[in-house]
């Protein structure tokens, strides 16, 4: 599972699980031209994460936990944690989430599980977060 943003430069950004630390995220840059940078984002504390996925400009990061109850949207320069959502108490298989634009300040978060269901929730910054 990874999830990975082209920007208008050519430049990608690439969003892969850490094969070392759980809950954490490696942010890979890999400019068209110049040396490759990476860091470690942790977005889901020290537990394992279903499904990853990120914002068109690659700002923003959203995971599925591995029950599939929660879901957190991370900001992806800080590290700092937007909001998080509960889809419900019951475990499902997420099989795909998605990010889209709403507001300047806000995104729809849709996720699918295995429960034949799609949730969407609204996510965003405002000045309390």
């Amino acid at each position: 599972m990874f999830d990975c943003v082209q920007h208008s430069n050519g430049n990608l950004t690439l969003a892969v699980p850490d094969a070392n630390l759980a809950g954490s995220v490696n942010l890979v840059h890999v400019p068209y031209v110049g040396v490759l940078q990476q860091r470690v984002i942790n977005v889901c504390g020290n537990h394992d994460f279903q499904q990853i996925t990120l914002s068109a400009e690659a700002k923003f990061c959203a995971v599925a936990n591995f029950d599939g109850t929660k879901f957190r949207v991370i900001e992806m320069h800080s590290g700092q944690l937007v909001q998080e959502v509960v889809r419900g108490f019951k475990s499902a298989t997420v099989t795909s989430i998605s990010l889209a634009p709403c507001t300047e300040t806000s995104w729809y978060l849709a996720a699918a599980t295995l429960k034949n269901t799609v949730h969407v929730f609204m996510v965003g910054q405002t000045s309390e977060i």
